[in-house]
């Protein structure tokens, strides 16, 4: 079976409930307990019960969740190409869901410009590497992209699955394809250099504009067929120059 380590990440509709009493503590609680206090009876009791199931009924109301999958949805897909909310991400193009154990993948742009993975170089288990150094390489042809560790640390486990199903990157690039865990040195220091959250958002959104304007008009599921040699000498060197040294 394929570990999928994103996928057990909060989604919108699983964090209302917490987020649903949460607002009822904060709020109705005090509420109540100062009704009660006040006229010592049983009916404001009743009135905090149902403050409480109308937080409740607004925050699991089918069309707020609905607008909050829709947003979620958003910021998960631009132009085509997608970008998983709960990771950060390397200049290099690569992503870390920051965890005790590093969980590292390539971005959707590196199928989208490559196509068709054909194979995956993994790093070998126990190797030793540093933020910016080469962590893996994917191919697609002869035309190969080498993706950098976006953390230093040690090489703790690899998605072994890739060896024979490296289209899962193609597939799923933050979930069943995920390449590499890494044990962090000094995680602290290593998510100075990260992009997350909206700083992720921004940045990948506009590495999206800035490659569909340099190529002829097409949908992000052909891009690499819009690339030629030139365009792909040119796209090689971006990538490694965003490499930390």
């Amino acid at each position: 079976m394929i570990e999928a380590p994103i996928q057990d990440q909060w989604r919108p509709r699983e964090w209302l409930g917490p987020v649903a009493m949460a607002i009822a503590a904060v709020v109705c609680l005090p509420v109540l307990g100062f009704l009660v206090f006040a006229a010592r009876s049983a009916l404001p009791a009743a009135i905090g019960a149902l403050l409480v199931l109308i937080v409740l009924r607004v925050v699991y109301h089918k069309p707020i969740g609905e607008w909050f999958a829709k947003r979620r949805a958003a910021r998960e897909n631009y132009r085509g190409v997608r970008l998983h909310e709960d990771v950060a991400l390397d200049p290099g193009h690569t992503w870390a869901w920051l965890a005790d154990e590093v969980v590292v993948g390539a971005d959707d742009l590196v199928p989208k410009v490559l196509g068709p993975i054909e194979r995956v170089e993994l790093p070998a288990e126990g190797r030793h590497v540093e933020r910016g150094q080469t962590l893996f390489s994917v191919r697609h042809g002869d035309r190969v992209i080498e993706l950098p560790a976006p953390v230093s640390g040690t090489v703790v486990g690899v998605n072994a699955a890739l060896r024979e199903h490296p289209e899962l990157i193609n597939a799923n690039p933050f979930e069943q394809g995920w390449v590499a865990r890494i044990r962090s040195e000094n995680l602290p220091e290593d998510r100075r250099h990260l992009l997350i959250g909206r700083k992720a958002w921004r940045w990948f959104r506009d590495e999206v504009d800035f490659l569909f304007r340099s190529l002829p008009a097409g949908e992000a599921s052909d891009l690499y067929r819009r690339i030629d040699d030139s365009a792909w000498s040119t796209l090689v060197r971006s990538l490694d120059a965003r490499r930390v040294a």
